[in-house]
């Protein structure tokens, strides 16, 4: 009898040693040597007849896999965690609380069924306040709740529980406590999909500096704070600086989860399309490839989403003209979209959109309309009507009518864009802006010059912080001001031009042209400074060219009228400074 005592509280100090072990290694993110531990610890507990613990190690066990992509997995742990559960314990234990928190977790994460994790959040949520009261467990709750609406692009509820998360663990929490910074996370994703860009780098910047702070330089957190930071770099058109935050993601990603791992998957594909969006269509390509076959290898071939990152490449090969790869990516894309989704799923929107950018891309205006209109069909099905992404459908729609010369109803359809995107987003967002420029460009098409620039003006404005002036055309942001430099480049392109057109005092309008030309340079230059990446640096000398010769036909333009010496003392500075961006440009061209 006493060897068996002994015995059995050997067995019980070994499965609290090894739970403790992979809770440890859960922590600092090393989640295969901690699902491996807490196995363990759930066999011992299950063996010792420790109901208690063994639902706590099943329930690490089945997050750590579920943090690994084993979906299917994690949820069968998780199940059975939640069975135990219900059938050893009272219905309002913790541990049924606990088992439907995690179960929520890998249901509403890696299994993306939001109803469900709601669902069952809802419940831990009840459980918890009658168990804990209002307090530091239930605010977990609230925070993955939060995570949960935004994935299901509710934006509103999730951050109505993450600042009710956020709220009670500043009350009760050290100021750099991990959990706080998890919060700051998912708020910064929620002012993100809001295009609220200011506030969502601030507060990622805020969690960044407690995770660094306080986890292992390889943690996956500190990778999600870099993927994310770059994220919103991108969205603001600073594509150098999110290059290299997505690249310290990658390498993070790499040691700390394997080259297999479904987030290594998603930097390589974010990669991808950042090159896409800076005309690098090869390196798009390349990168999206290697992030497709980790997804291959994770999912199959019946993966959701891997057809939408097929259906990307195939406009991505169109753009270097190899139309034989780009009609079979997009044919793989939709066959195995229609086959694998249903008729009205999210992700065969996305195909849908992208087959109709690349016919779109090659002026097959017709087909490439009815694919946007399946898209848009299906996107007020699955997201709701007027949601961003209907938006962003029919702000194509109208680009084929302005390209048809169908100009009413291109402005039609580009104010209903507009009217999504200001409810969706508010005022201040890069998209607003895009559709303000392409208005005012159906303006210039219109030669009506006057609400092109009004069109341009308000553009400006919804790209930047504390100007508002959208009355006084003469009136441009302070260059600190602009959340978008490469977006107002093109604005502020488009408004001398219009400028130049308008009838009336030809010599005040050339002189205001003259001074929004003097703006995108001086817009040029500073683009420049933070452009650190060759492609970079070409593609923006290449745009520059366009931009110094205009300017320097004004400067002319205005001598000659004017016989000012200052307009030609401008002409040649510009001429100057046109040579020094060409010769740089011809000397990497040689190179």
């Amino acid at each position: 009898m006493c060897c068996a005592k002994a015995l059995y509280a050997q067995q019980r100090d070994h499965a609290d040693v090894l739970f403790a072990s992979g809770q440890q290694l859960y922590d600092a993110g090393k989640y295969q040597p901690a699902a491996d531990s807490l196995e363990k610890a759930a066999a011992l507990f299950e063996k010792e007849k420790n109901l208690s613990g063994q639902v706590k190690a099943l329930n690490l066990f089945g997050e750590c896999m579920a943090n690994m992509n084993q979906c299917d997995k994690a949820v069968e742990i998780l199940n059975r965690s939640v069975g135990i559960s219900l059938n050893n314990f009272k219905p309002t234990s913790s541990e049924v609380a606990y088992s439907y928190y995690y179960l929520a977790r890998a249901l509403g994460g890696c299994s993306r069924k939001h109803a469900e994790a709601i669902s069952l959040l809802q419940k831990t949520i009840r459980l918890k306040r009658n168990l804990f009261g209002e307090g530091n467990e239930v605010a977990f709750d609230y925070t993955f709740l939060g995570y949960i609406f935004n994935s299901a692009a509710q934006y509103d509820s999730a951050f109505y529980y993450l600042a009710k998360a956020l709220k009670i663990r500043k009350k009760n929490l050290p100021s750099d406590d991990i959990e706080i910074s998890n919060t700051l996370h998912y708020l910064g994703a929620n002012y993100e999909n809001k295009s609220e860009l200011g506030n969502a780098l601030d507060f990622y910047l805020q969690s960044l500096k407690i995770r660094t702070a306080k986890l292992d330089s390889l943690h996956v957190n500190i990778s999600n704070s870099l993927h994310q930071i770059g994220s919103v770099y991108q969205k603001l058109g600073n594509f150098d600086r999110a290059l290299e935050y997505f690249q310290k993601a990658l390498a993070i990603r790499e040691k700390a989860l394997g080259k297999g791992h479904a987030n290594v998957a998603a930097s390589y594909i974010t990669i991808g399309t950042l090159y896409g969006s800076m005309f690098n269509y090869r390196q798009a390509i390349h990168y999206i490839k290697q992030g497709n076959t980790i997804l291959e290898n994770i999912y199959g071939s019946k993966s959701d989403i891997l057809p939408t990152y097929d259906a990307y490449l195939g406009r991505m090969f169109g753009q270097i003209n190899e139309h034989k790869n780009a009609i079979k990516y997009l044919k793989k894309a939709e066959a195995e979209a229609e086959k694998n989704l249903r008729p009205k799923h999210l992700y065969l929107g996305i195909v849908y959109a992208f087959v109709g950018d690349y016919h779109a891309d090659n002026k097959a205006t017709q087909l490439a309309e009815t694919y946007f209109k399946r898209a848009v069909t299906i996107f007020r099905e699955a997201s709701g009507i007027n949601s961003v992404r209907e938006a962003d459908v029919l702000s194509k729609i109208a680009s084929i009518h302005s390209k048809n010369k169908n100009y009413k109803e291109a402005r039609f359809t580009y104010l209903r864009a507009l009217t999504i995107y200001r409810a969706k987003l508010g005022n201040q967002s890069p998209k607003v802006s895009s559709v303000y420029l392409l208005l005012g460009d159906v303006n210039q098409e219109e030669k009506r010059f006057d609400m092109a620039l009004n069109n341009y003006q308000k553009a400006l404005a919804s790209m930047s912080t504390g100007f508002k002036d959208t009355l006084n055309f003469s009136l441009n942001p302070a260059l600190n001001q602009l959340d978008n430099k490469p977006l107002a480049l093109r604005v502020a392109g488009k408004k001398a031009m219009a400028f130049v057109k308008l009838p009336g005092d030809a010599v005040e309008n050339l002189k205001q042209a003259h001074g929004m030309y003097q703006f995108a340079i001086e817009l040029m230059e500073n683009i420049a400074l933070g452009y650190n990446l060759e492609s970079a640096r070409i593609d923006l000398e290449k745009e520059s060219r366009s931009t110094f010769n205009k300017a320097m036909h004004v400067a002319h333009l205005l001598y000659e009228k004017t016989k000012e010496e200052k307009y030609i003392q401008d002409a040649f500075s510009i001429s100057e400074k046109s040579k020094s961006a060409m010769l740089l440009e011809n000397i990497r061209d040689s190179q």
